[in-house]
């Protein structure tokens, strides 16, 4: 409690389940594009009625969508915790941050977590708008569309587990629910949707073409979340007793690109210090 007033205590209670609520939207952004689409199996089926799974096949271009971005994602982020920089790189790195804390290289793009979420929402929300204005989208095209919202959920996911385990478990626990309710989420706004139009096949392009772009509007949700979450991390934090963590977010690169030079600077004196300890026990013998 920290000496804490009930006040202090019921605006950090207020706080906690704020974020719990926005990392469950989060969550439901990171699976929903994936379960609408194969959702909306039926109008896919009508279009391509000599194909016998094609649900099969677009959750297949998914998963390899999926397993390709985690080849791609793993040894850029495995750079970027042990590449090394040099002194004046490192200088000139610093000097950049401070002047524009917003001005990042195309790795440290990658590297921060909230940017890897925002990229993924947003490549799925483009792309739900592509299949709610396309009327009658080829096969091929309807595979490439649904190999792509596998890079997105991979990239978002990758981003937004890592974000909420530096905040608090129940926040990661929060993303695994929102995960796990976009199944429901996307089966609610399709038996909307089809509630509303016919079963003709106007009535069904028209409820699909609603669906894909309700789905969009909820991903536009997804990235205010992400927003807001942002704005009221430090405060999360606070709520949560876990305090500042040197991660590199928005907020807190230039204090970790600080806290990385001044560990190299003692590393460097006391390389210089045994050094000369050395050089005084040769002499001494």
């Amino acid at each position: 409690d920290n000496g804490k007033s009930n006040k202090e205590k019921e605006e950090d209670e207020g706080i906690i389940y704020t974020s719990l609520g926005l990392f469950s939207l989060l969550g439901i952004g990171t699976l929903l594009p994936y379960n609408v689409l194969i959702t909306d199996v039926d109008w896919f089926q009508f279009l391509y009625p000599d194909l016998t799974d094609v649900a099969g096949q677009l959750a297949t271009s998914c998963m390899m969508a999926l397993l390709a971005t985690t080849l791609i994602l793993l040894p850029l982020q495995s750079q970027g915790k042990t590449k090394k920089v040099p002194p004046l790189r490192r200088k000139n790195l610093l000097e950049e941050t401070e002047n524009d804390g917003r001005r990042y290289s195309l790795h440290n793009l990658f590297a921060l977590h909230t940017n890897r979420i925002a990229l993924g929402f947003l490549l799925e929300m483009c792309l739900l708008l592509a299949l709610s204005v396309t009327v009658q989208p080829k096969i091929q095209s309807a595979l490439w569309i649904a190999f792509f919202i596998g890079v997105g959920e991979t990239v978002s996911e990758s981003g937004l587990y890592v974000y909420s385990s530096t905040i608090d478990s129940r926040c990661t626990a929060a993303v695994a629910f929102g995960a796990a309710s976009s199944g429901l989420l996307a089966s609610l706004l399709r038996m909307t949707t089809k509630s509303v139009f016919s079963d003709t096949e106007s009535g069904m392009r028209w409820s699909s073409s609603l669906f894909f772009g309700m789905s969009s509007l909820v991903m536009v949700g997804c990235l205010v979340a992400l927003r807001i979450t942002m704005r009221l991390e430090e405060r999360v934090r606070e709520a949560f007793g876990t305090g500042s963590k040197d991660i590199p977010t928005d907020n807190n690169c230039v204090s970790g690109l600080n806290l990385m030079n001044a560990s190299l600077g003692e590393g460097t004196r006391l390389s210089e210090r045994k050094r000369e300890d050395v050089g005084l026990l040769k002499k001494g013998t």
